[in-house]
């Protein structure tokens, strides 16, 4: 979830809206898209007590009837190879709505959140509406398959069920649970969100001005209609995605998708103007080949802060954790001592770029590949240094104030 800390503010002032000025700035100030998992499960979905695979008419319970025919999709789905992205003019899938996927690339947003080898077990399937068999909600628990003495649940997806061309078919949670929200357009982003909610035009202001002056200085294509989703809590945010239960953070957090023009905030203090989000979004293009975790979190850290700090008050607390953590280095963040999320330390990776070589040298850096190997052989190619020195260096700029 970016900053959800499940995925993805600017080496300025958030009130700051002229990114080259902004950019000056971090070389003095400032202070992740991750790829998105797919659920590949080795067998068919367990059932829970609550699914009847086998039911009966008693009760007057006619409603059940689909109940099976659903579970067996459903498990075909998830067990399946099927995928669950659709480029632009590819074949769509047979699994998932049409609809939907003339919306959304990555189609099944709930199911981006869960590990790759969860565990499924459906734990209900029933009529979305009480009366109404044309359209069922499924709920299926994803479970960590390491072996322990009590199974940790990762999270509860809820996805709905509907007939198209004579089959089943599912859709996602997130159109259905905010049909009746309120809209409002500034820029390029289409702001939805809940009539108690209190938008903030001078934000969402900010927020297109930012956006526009980052794409211009990383030459890349404006952004526009960017599907911008206003929440008031973490669990709001995830649940209407799909995620009846899921470990978030609790003091805000969004995420967002580049390929889908899709943002969400869970944290009401910056809401419309959530520029580490909106920094994934803008520079998609460049990720498109894929970027290192801790170089795509890192320059929307560097960029636009994260967890609700912005870049410069994430910098001053990074530098206060590793004073009293002298253990930590870059080679220990790369073999998972995550150190607050990792997010800070890539934006001192990104700073020194930028200090190298500018707007172009943090791009080429971006560009460098996904895995540990890319990402150090980049860092030796783009600063003109070895290893051992980019890691001396990057502590020192890491523990520095400016």
């Amino acid at each position: 979830h970016g900053d959800l800390g499940a995925d993805f503010q600017v080496g300025m002032s958030a009130r700051a809206t002229p990114l080259l000025v902004g950019l000056a700035i971090l070389a003095i100030g400032a202070t992740p898209v991750a790829s998105a998992q797919r659920i590949v499960p080795s067998t068919r979905p367990e059932l829970g007590m609550g699914v009847d695979t086998l039911p009966s008419p008693a009760w007057g319970a006619r409603w059940k009837e689909p109940v099976p025919e659903i579970y067996r999709r459903w498990a075909e789905f998830l067990a399946s190879s099927a995928p669950r992205y659709t480029p632009p003019g590819g074949t769509a899938s047979p699994y998932w709505s049409a609809a939907e996927q003339r919306i959304w690339t990555t189609f099944s947003l709930a199911l981006n959140f869960v590990g790759s080898y969860a565990t499924p077990m459906v734990v209900d399937i029933r009529p979305a509406t009480p009366g109404n068999v044309g359209e069922y909600v499924i709920k299926t628990m994803f479970m960590s398959p390491e072996p322990r003495a009590l199974t940790q649940p990762q999270a509860l997806v809820r996805v709905y069920a509907l007939r198209e061309n004579g089959q089943w078919v599912f859709a996602n949670a997130l159109p259905r649970d905010t049909r009746n929200w309120q809209r409002t357009t500034v820029g390029p982003f289409d702001y939805i969100y809940d009539h108690d909610y209190h938008f903030d035009q001078r934000r969402a202001l900010r927020a297109a001005a930012f956006a526009d002056s980052l794409a211009t200085a990383f030459a890349v294509p404006k952004l526009s209609h960017v599907a911008y989703y206003l929440t008031e809590s973490p669990d709001e945010m995830n649940r209407i995605i799909g995620l009846d239960w899921y470990p978030s953070s609790t003091d805000g957090g969004g995420f967002s998708s580049g390929p889908n023009r899709l943002l969400v905030s869970g944290n009401p203090n910056i809401g419309e103007e959530y520029r580490h989000e909106i920094v994934h979004v803008v520079l998609g293009p460049i990720g498109l080949g894929g970027v290192h975790s801790l170089l795509w979190e890192g320059v929307a850290t560097w960029l636009g802060g994260t967890l609700g700090l912005s870049a410069a008050e994430s910098k001053r607390e990074y530098a206060t954790y590793l004073r009293s953590h002298s253990d930590i280095t870059l080679d220990s963040i790369l073999n998972q001592s995550y150190d607050m999320g990792f997010r800070p330390a890539g934006a001192t990776l990104c700073q020194m770029a930028f200090e190298h070589g500018g707007v172009a040298a943090v791009k080429a850096l971006l560009r460098s590949g996904r895995t540990d190997a890319d990402l150090k052989t980049g860092l030796e190619r783009v600063l003109g240094r070895n290893w051992p020195a980019i890691k001396a260096d990057w502590r020192r700029k890491a523990l520095s104030s400016s």
